[in-house]
């Protein structure tokens, strides 16, 4: 008898398969992306950028319009950064902004391209939140990350095994408010960190802050104090593709009595726009009087290509500028910095690893065009590709020539530095002569000679701290401030003998530090002939 049932078959079905990927690559992608804490707001400044720029292109604001506040508030103990950009629409707020590396923008259009940089606040607060509105939507959607949760989740220590899908849709949660007719044509995008008691200073004190984004933000140069701003735009123009710039104000907001932070008492306000660090005027190390940038020397790829231009400002080379925003060539992609000065001063360094302080001499930027240079996930470099291995080739015999043009500039260094020789050679030789003389012949003046000898130290360290010699020339001035001082500690010696070790001795290291500032400051401010004449009497009633 035949059997109509169906046999079973051996072989199970085939599981569902979904890989699990768990809450450590999100650690990754946030909290360990960004080594400096500012560059959290820079991500934020960054995607308020593009977002002004899509508004521009859909004739939502016009060209000159885009304006970025960030406030940080101390009453609320929160920092947020607003735009006026396109926003983003109710349907699509919370597919867009809980995305993990998805983003719609185009790369050779938009500064931000991979989709994780709106996550860096996760590190420093207990709520990130966006805000958002588009032109076309009655209403407001609010997107919030319970950031408490997804940290615990990302330590190792809690072995979690949540995966990722899961964990985003337990603490990514999603609310919307209906806005009144006064608001329906507003479009804009906050993002809000609530609770940042783990942000870093450096997040939360304004100056710094601003000091940060006057570098990195794609802000407009200072009207009134830089006087540049148009051969330079016009020369941008030329390319095809204009500076793009944003408004930029850093506000804070605290009790005006810091001390008694009443929730009922009175806030106080304080805010100011921000702008590159340039000015018309730079101080070097060394120089009191800044020197004066007279002009700007326009640069780009001789190739034809397009691949980059840049601006150099034109001053004397004279040694490190102290102002630390501006000191230093910068390279930008989409006017968005890329890292600090590091990138430019290893370039500067391929030629000698010395050559790498050069770049503190300079001022100016260099602002990439090819969309095949592309810049990493961190934004502290490019990615290691031909386009920009082609670009960093270029830029090197740029800087040779500015490293040779440094050296031609301190030919009168050099001639002073033939002088110092001499004159420590000098010392050198008489204070060995006074010291082999037989006892009671009479070699001088021994107080006279100290002063001298001091006079030629002080010259040589002062030399020295300007940093603006090369590695060779400074070892040969330390050799030099060494045999100076050697000379001046064998008189005192044989004068202490000759004189009583408690009437004469020798100074210690502190004393010859407070001396040395003593001196220095003294040389500085006033007229030579009445330094020498109030620092010989200090010696004498101090009996030195």
């Amino acid at each position: 008898m035949t059997s109509n049932t169906p046999v079973p078959s051996s072989t199970p079905p085939e599981p569902t398969r979904r890989a699990h990927i768990g809450p450590y690559v999100l650690e990754s992608l946030t909290t360990g992306m960004y080594g400096e804490p500012r560059h959290t707001i820079r991500e934020y400044v960054q995607n308020a950028f593009d977002a002004i720029e899509a508004a521009r292109d859909s004739e939502t604001l016009q060209k000159d319009e885009g304006l970025v506040v960030i406030t940080v508030d101390k009453t609320k103990n929160s920092i947020s950064i607003k735009d006026n950009g396109s926003g983003i629409r109710s349907e699509n707020a919370w597919s867009t902004l809980s995305a993990i590396g998805a983003s719609a923008k185009e790369r050779s259009e938009r500064a931000g391209f991979r989709g994780i940089g709106r996550l860096a606040g996760l590190a420093y607060c207990d709520k990130l939140k966006f805000i958002t509105k588009h032109r076309t939507d009655v209403r407001e959607t609010t997107i919030s990350f319970d950031c408490v949760r997804l940290r615990k989740e990302m330590d190792p220590a809690e072995r979690s095994q949540t995966d990722i899908q899961t964990l985003l849709t337990e603490t990514v949660k999603d609310t919307y408010r209906t806005v009144p007719e006064s608001e329906k044509a507003l479009h804009y995008t906050e993002v809000v960190l609530e609770g940042v008691d783990l942000a870093p200073d450096e997040m939360k004190d304004i100056e710094k802050l601003s000091s940060y984004l006057s570098q990195t933000a794609p802000v407009k140069f200072y009207p009134k104090l830089w006087s540049h701003e148009q051969e330079i735009a016009n020369y941008a123009a030329e390319f095809g593709k204009p500076i793009k710039t944003i408004d930029l104000i850093v506000r804070q907001m605290d009790f005006a009595d810091p001390g008694d932070p009443d929730p009922e008492g009175e806030i106080s306000t304080k805010e100011f726009e921000i702008f590159k660090p340039y000015r018309n005027h730079h101080t070097p190390k060394g120089k009191k009087e800044p020197v004066a940038v007279s002009g700007v020397t326009l640069l780009a790829d001789e190739s034809g290509e397009n691949k980059w231009w840049g601006w150099i400002g034109d001053m004397p080379t004279v040694a490190t500028l102290n102002d630390t925003d501006a000191a230093g060539l910068r390279v930008r992609s989409k006017n968005i910095q890329i890292d600090g000065t590091d990138i430019m001063e290893r370039l500067f360094a391929e030629s000698r690893v010395s050559y790498a302080r050069f770049n503190k001499w300079f001022i100016g930027e260099f602002h990439i065009l090819s969309d095949d240079v592309v810049p990493n996930a961190r934004r502290d470099g490019f990615e290691e590709n031909d386009a920009w291995r082609g670009v960093q080739g270029e830029f090197v015999p740029i800087l040779l020539g500015l490293t040779k043009r440094t050296y031609k500039a301190s030919k009168v260094r050099n001639e002073r530095y033939k002088r110092f020789k001499r004159s420590a050679d000098a010392i050198t030789d008489t204070v060995e002569t006074r010291l082999t003389l037989p006892a009671g012949v009479d070699g001088g003046n021994d107080q006279s000679l100290l002063l001298h000898i001091d006079e030629i130290y002080l010259e040589i360290s002062a030399e020295i701290s300007k940093d603006i010699t090369n590695d060779e020339d400074t070892r040969a001035l330390k050799l030099m401030l060494a045999a100076v001082n050697e000379s001046r500690r064998r008189l005192h010696r044989q004068l202490a003998a000759r004189a009583g070790s408690d009437v004469i001795r020798e100074r210690t290291g502190t004393e010859e530090r407070i001396l040395r500032v003593v001196w220095s400051v003294m040389q500085e401010m006033i007229d030579p002939v009445l330094y020498k004449e109030a620092r010989h009497e200090i010696e004498r009633r101090l009996a030195l």
